[in-house]
């Protein structure tokens, strides 16, 4: 019986050391790691969360948000990517890609991605920030071209005008 007892014993305490290893590293945690600069760190911790449920909205977030901190856009856009295929009524992945490929110059698709998030959003808040980067995007897409349109003007088109007046905008 007192054999049994230590089995019994020995079980439980392996059953709670499973438990604890798989308790998720809270967010603030991570955030923490992130903000330090430990960003492999946040990403281990980020995937297990993701592993331990793939519905874990604000680790699929972080880990977008670490890709990009790391200059990994491309694993940043994947991330983002498959945010928008999991959770389509959310726009803060299609704010941050749309943001991504404005750094690299990719008006057309951002300009695709805040429209999709458009259609998907129903919250007025969230519409009005969808609405604001769109016309920053629109912005930045006018000054592209008024500096294009510099390069190739063989006359005074009041170029120098417009991007005065656009250029604080974005600032």
């Amino acid at each position: 019986m007192r054999y049994f007892r230590y089995i019994l014993t020995l079980g439980l305490l392996m059953a709670t050391l499973a438990v604890a290893q798989e308790r998720p590293v809270p967010l603030e945690v991570i955030i923490e790691q992130m903000e330090t600069g430990q960003y492999a760190t946040a990403l281990e911790a980020l995937d297990a969360r993701i592993d331990a449920d793939i519905n874990d909205v604000q680790a699929h977030f972080l880990k977008g948000l670490v890709r990009v901190e790391q200059g990994e856009f491309a694993e940043a856009e994947a991330v983002f990517l498959q945010m928008i295929r999991l959770f389509p009524a959310l726009p803060e992945a299609y704010n941050n890609l749309a943001a991504l490929y404005v750094e690299r110059g990719d008006y057309a698709s951002a300009l695709h991605t805040l429209h999709e998030a458009i259609e998907h959003t129903a919250s007025d808040t969230d519409m009005a920030l969808l609405r604001s980067n769109l016309g920053d995007l629109y912005i930045a897409m006018a000054i592209d071209a008024y500096r294009h349109a510099q390069t190739i003007a063989t006359e005074d088109l009041g170029l120098d005008a417009k991007l005065d007046y656009l250029s604080p905008m974005l600032d």
